[in-house]
């Protein structure tokens, strides 16, 4: 059991060949303290601002399941927990301004007489969530907005992913991130993914209604675990090092490469590939620091904290020698999830382009990758099945999310032990292979049902 935050580098293939070119891929893992066996600590206090579309499209089931699961995420607030919400078609209204969540019912009721109304002013929803959220940053409190969608943005500004992309970030940068929730087929996953990545906060989709109160589960098991947020990777290859990063994330300003969050029993990874040539290396027999890696954090209070910096060394063989060393399967199978997860990206772009030639080229490619990762394969497959149909908003959706989850997301941090079992993990730390359904990673077995978070026991 593990009770500090830890930072390990290993490599693929922990040798150097004398007197060659070498390329390095390098697992880097920035792992979370184990669960406490007694339970978790007292989960930190939220700030939110809940978002939820009303356009015409949500009529019906759409808005019930919506507003249900939003009345969900106010029952599981406490009362020093602060909260408002926002709804928003053509316009944009604050059904309930930002409190501590003294009355559950206050909020409840507002909820309850929300009706479904015209066009969808998705980024005046969002800004106005900001707004609710911002004016309250407190010390000790994790802030976040929750928006809901399920079409396209029509009304404010609409087609600027970039531009409201960079808004989120800036956001971010003062406290306040952003979580998007797309519903169904016909909303803007590239704007949704966009925003949830730049703001720091996670992406999801629901194919139907009924899946949504569970990704609202999931965000919910996140939040009450979380013991770190605004994680920062710092790299510093030795000179004449290319260091290459492979996972889909984003450069911060200082050059810090920006991490998910993490929550107890979790890591924030990232692949990279260092390329190095013959002329820098050392004889044979002789050893080589090739990369520092430094993380730094923000804790619960909204204090800095570091992990202790980590350097990687590997020895300088002879070919006979180098041969002789194992291949790091572990590390193979995360370096590949990170380039397929740009396959998938490259695929869904395609999709939209309505090129399926290419789009079935590109799962040729990730099948071939597939040998070392179960769940990569399991995904290809599904993504086959929807190529087949060709069925462009459906297979962009579901290969978009599934290169989010695969590549920018936390993992358990057991996830490599023999006897990690995945329907164990809390659902924050559980792969999908349908990103818009249920389907998990394996199978359910009959009559089981998910630990929706921490505290529900």
């Amino acid at each position: 059991m593990s009770n500090e935050f830890g930072l390990t580098l290993v490599a693929a293939r922990p040798a150097l060949l004398a007197g060659q070119n070498n390329i390095v891929d390098v697992l880097i893992r920035v792992q979370a303290p184990d669960a406490p066996s007694s339970g978790l600590p007292e989960r930190p206090r939220l700030n939110l601002a809940i978002v939820i579309d009303r356009s015409g499209s949500m009529s019906g089931q759409p808005l019930h399941e919506a507003k249900r699961a939003a009345a969900f995420m106010i029952d599981s607030l406490k009362a020093t927990d602060r909260a408002s919400v926002v709804v928003y078609d053509d316009t944009v209204n604050v059904i309930a301004e930002n409190q501590h969540v003294e009355n559950r019912n206050r909020f409840k009721a507002a909820i309850a007489q929300v009706d479904s109304g015209g066009s969808t002013n998705l980024h005046g929803g969002w800004l106005k969530g900001a707004e609710e959220s911002a004016r309250h940053l407190l010390k000790g409190y994790t802030s976040r907005v929750l928006l809901l969608s399920d079409g396209q943005a029509n009304v404010g500004m609409t087609v600027v992913t970039e531009e409201i992309a960079h808004q989120c970030a800036q956001l971010a940068d003062t406290g306040v991130t952003t979580s998007t929730y797309g519903l169904g087929s016909g909303f803007n996953e590239e704007l949704m993914v966009a925003m949830a990545r730049s703001g720091r906060g996670n992406g999801y989709y629901s194919q139907n209604a009924e899946h949504l109160m569970e990704r609202f589960h999931e965000e919910f098991s996140l939040l009450s675990a979380l013991c770190a947020r605004n994680v920062r990777l710092r790299l510093a290859p030795l000179p004449g090092i290319r260091c290459e990063m492979l996972n889909l994330y984003e450069a911060a300003k200082d050059g810090n490469w920006q991490l998910p969050d993490l929550t107890y029993d979790g890591e924030a990874w990232a692949a990279v590939r260092l390329k190095l040539g013959s002329a820098g290396l050392p004889a044979a027999g002789e050893s080589l620091a090739l990369l520092k890696a430094s993380v730094v954090f923000v804790d619960l209070e909204g204090a800095e904290c570091q992990i202790r910096e980590k350097w990687l060394t590997l020895p300088v063989l002879t070919e006979k020698e180098f041969e002789k060393v194992a291949v790091n399967g572990d590390v193979v199978r995360r370096v590949t999830e990170a380039e397929a997860a740009k396959l998938q990206e490259n695929a869904a772009r395609a999709a939209k382009a309505g090129d399926w030639k290419r789009v079935d080229m590109i799962l040729m490619q990730a099948r071939q990758m597939a040998q070392h990762s179960p769940w990569l394969s399991e995904i290809v497959v599904y993504l086959e099945k929807l190529a087949a149909q060709k069925d462009e908003m459906r297979f962009s959706k579901e290969a978009r999310y599934s290169a989010m989850n695969m590549s920018s997301r936390q993992r358990s941090k057991k996830e490599f032990d023999a006897d990690f079992s995945e329907m164990g993990a809390l659902m924050h730390l559980q792969r999908r292979v349908e990103q818009g359904t249920t389907g998990r990673f394996g199978q359910q077995e009959p009559g089981e049902t998910d630990p929706l978070d921490p505290f529900d026991k």
